[in-house]
């Protein structure tokens, strides 16, 4: 029974598809060439651009690919103070004892002190470029140069020469603490002047490179904290730190007063003038080696870098001194220079060096943000040290003999020990500062 009624079923479904009309055919029209089909489409129109990037602080500072950056940077920096170790001029109490000018009550007015130098200006310029586009390797070509500055002391009496001044000394045939006058009333007018200069400089060259983190680009690996590139250095350091001492005596003979030059003698109002110049330069050339870690988020950057060298050090001491006596009336002849002043004297007078092993580490934090896809804009502080220098205001001798100076009375007689001596004593110098930087990267 199930049989026949699928039979009836099968019979019915093959009569309504008979009873259907046969579909009607549409005619396609002409046939359309290749040709005709591509100049359909508009190629002649201009293809939309990609809005262009906005020139500001909105981007990943380490998304943009670069080969090259050069960094201009103003430094606002401070050294370490200049010494002068011992006391150069005092004042007090004129007195007369035995016919002879007596300082009481003596205070010191220049030396025996640190002296500031204040806030240097300089630069520093850097140039570097990868090797690779993976910034793998490259190198860095850098250089900085702090403006020369001076420290200028000076104090003078009147006419009349008052207020006393005198150079402190002891006597080194006697061991009596003795007083050399620049001034004193009645007898001699006259000042001095203190310079004490300070200019420091340096270049370096390294071969620098990719550890950890980084890459170009770099939005495959981001982090919610941001991201991390970790860099080598190796290279080449100098360093080249010059400061001078330069002191100058002028003492006028009042109708009181008078003296012996060269064994002459010699009276008012005859000028004598005194000049001394203790020199040092140091300079530095060695190996360096550091590491640089620079951490990212959004346009805000922040740099850490260490570096240290170390190699030799090279330094030189250079005394001179000079005492020039001004006849006036002017007469053939009156104006005359012997080699010789005070505390720099012919038992000093001359250049000492020296070879020291020396250490000069540096730390620089810098933060700072990207602005637009090649130039970054950032604020840091930088702190360099150099373990050894020889520096001028350290070198000097108190300990004199007169007999040895160009107002001895009997130039032929030297008697006693001859001092002032030469003296080499290191110490350390650092220099540490902010800094503004423009780099461009291209």
């Amino acid at each position: 029974m199930r049989c026949g009624l699928c039979a009836w079923l099968l019979l019915l479904c093959a009569a309504g598809l008979r009873a259907q009309p046969a579909p009607t055919l549409v005619d396609p029209g002409p046939a359309v060439s290749p040709d005709a089909a591509v100049g359909g489409f508009p190629l002649s129109e201009p293809v939309a651009e990609p809005p262009p990037i906005p020139f500001g602080a909105t981007h990943e500072a380490l998304a943009y690919p670069y080969l090259g950056w050069l960094r201009l940077e103003a430094l606002l920096w401070r050294v370490k103070d200049g010494p002068i170790s011992e006391p150069l001029l005092t004042t007090g109490r004129p007195l007369i004892q035995q016919g002879l000018p007596t300082l009481l009550e003596p205070r010191v007015v220049i030396g025996d002190a640190d002296q500031d130098y204040g806030m240097f200006f300089g630069s520093r310029l850097s140039w570097g470029f990868w090797f690779d586009p993976s910034q793998t390797c490259g190198i860095e070509v850098s250089g900085f140069l702090l403006e020369r500055r001076a420290v200028l002391l000076g104090a003078g009496s009147d006419a009349s020469g008052s207020p006393v001044l005198a150079r402190p000394f002891i006597d080194a045939t006697t061991g009596d603490e003795r007083a050399f006058f620049v001034a004193f009333p009645g007898l001699f007018a006259g000042g001095l002047a203190v310079s004490l200069t300070d200019h420091v400089w340096g270049v370096e060259t390294n071969l620098v490179s990719t550890v950890a983190g980084g890459g170009v680009p770099r939005h495959a690996r981001r982090f919610p904290w941001g991201e991390w590139r970790l860099g080598a250095l190796a290279g080449f350091r100098y360093l080249d730190l010059r400061e001078d001492l330069d002191i100058q005596q002028a003492s006028r003979f009042l109708a009181g007063g008078g003296g012996r030059f060269g064994g002459a003698p010699v009276g008012p109002p005859s000028i004598l003038f005194y000049n001394e110049v203790f020199a040092a330069r140091n300079q530095f050339y060695g190996g360096q080696v550091g590491a640089e870690l620079e951490w990212v988020h959004g346009a805000l950057f922040v740099d850490a870098l260490a570096k240290v060298a170390i190699g030799g050090c090279h330094e030189v001491l250079t005394i001179n001194g000079a005492t020039t006596l001004d006849r006036i009336p002017a007469i053939p002849g009156g104006l005359r220079t012997l080699e010789g002043a005070f505390l720099a004297s012919p038992t000093n007078i001359g250049r000492q060096g020296a070879e020291r092993l020396c250490v000069v580490p540096e730390l620089d934090l810098t933060v700072g943000c990207q602005w637009g896809a090649h130039v970054r804009l950032s604020v840091g502080y930088n702190l360099l040290y150099w373990s050894r220098v020889v520096r001028p205001g350290e070198q000097l001798d108190r300990t004199v003999n007169l007999s040895y100076i160009p107002i001895n009375p009997d130039p032929v007689s030297q008697v006693g020990p001859a001092r002032p001596a030469p003296r080499f004593v290191e110490s350390d110098f650092w220099a540490q500062g902010l800094h503004l930087g423009f780099e461009v990267r291209y």
